[in-house]
């Protein structure tokens, strides 16, 4: 994530794969990474979350996976379905202060 403040909008269609992804620099100390995810009338949702320096964990729940790649932090979201249609943030969290950084709005049509 980059402090740009960076907002996208995407569509692609019902069974698709879509990836998205964060900027990750190393040199960042002492900083946190998550995607979040917003439905309209629900709570946010974590999807998952790393720290800034390389590191092998991976979060995955049903067909969403959140991991690090080279330079990035990557949500996977396989076989799309249309509750994936949704507003995802790319967050940076440092000591006490958190910036969302980019935000995806994905529509999944069908």
């Amino acid at each position: 994530c980059t402090d740009d403040h960076i907002f996208e909008a995407k569509t692609v269609g019902v069974g698709e794969n879509v990836t998205l992804t964060c900027t990750r620099q190393r040199t960042w100390h002492s900083t946190y990474l998550f995607w979040i995810r917003l439905v309209s009338g629900t709570f946010p949702e974590i999807l998952g979350g790393t720290l800034s320096y390389d590191f092998e964990e991976v979060d995955e729940t049903n067909h969403i996976t959140a991991k690090q790649e080279p330079g990035t932090f990557v949500l996977h979201i396989t076989k799309t379905q249309l509750s994936d249609t949704a507003v995802y943030y790319c967050i940076k969290v440092r000591k006490c202060n958190m910036t969302f950084s980019k935000g995806i709005f994905l529509r999944i049509k069908g």
